[in-house]
């Protein structure tokens, strides 16, 4: 994972569909109970991190539904999705009390215009600064414009590769109309309905 050996990968996903894509992916991987971040003791959780004796790396995407360019209005901390962003930084707030991070990667899409203040409320909260970038420029298929919470590291410090060819990832016989790829976005409040 990320170049890291890794000792423990403890997960907290509240879909039972994503958990098992995750299992897959990664059969160390230990899923946290309660499934959901917002019903879980923050505290507790921190302190049988801490009591891990590891360097911590935490990564983590906040939901993109309260903050997405598509909506005409959208709610930003407003949102009850908020909540969770909320949670993370309580989490990362608990561990750095402890001194039990060691690096943190924070994803989440770059807020509506409407809501660009939101993003150093965002900083203040989480204890760190947000960077501007698209993941076209280190792989990714399409474009996909993110903000990046950063500790222990920095966006220069990830590599910059073009993606081969982007209708590998196509079915037979199907191909992209334009390249770069424009960015596939979720519509609505689901994050599983791309357009």
């Amino acid at each position: 994972m990320m170049g890291f050996k890794v000792a423990r990968y403890l997960s907290i996903e509240k879909y039972e569909h994503t958990r098992s894509v995750a299992k897959a992916c990664s059969s160390a991987i230990e899923h946290i109970e309660p499934h959901d971040l917002l019903n879980t003791d923050i505290v507790a959780l921190a302190e049988s991190i801490a009591d891990l004796n590891l360097r911590i790396v935490l990564t983590s995407g906040c939901p993109c539904t309260p903050w997405s360019r598509l909506s005409e209005n959208p709610l930003g901390f407003r949102h009850p999705l908020a909540d969770l962003v909320r949670r993370t930084a309580e989490l990362i707030n608990e561990l750095r009390k402890r001194n039990a991070l060691w690096k943190v990667l924070n994803e989440t899409v770059v807020p509506h215009e409407q809501l660009a203040k939101d993003i150093c409320e965002l900083e203040m909260m989480m204890g760190f600064k947000y960077y501007m970038h698209n993941a076209l420029m280190c792989g990714a298929v399409a474009s996909r414009p993110r903000l990046l919470g950063l500790v222990g590291a920095t966006v220069d410090d990830i590599p910059k590769v073009r993606h081969f060819n982007p209708s590998f990832v196509l079915e037979d016989g199907w191909h992209f109309d334009k390249q770069p790829v424009p960015c596939l976005v979720a519509v609505g409040d689901s994050t599983r309905a791309p357009v």
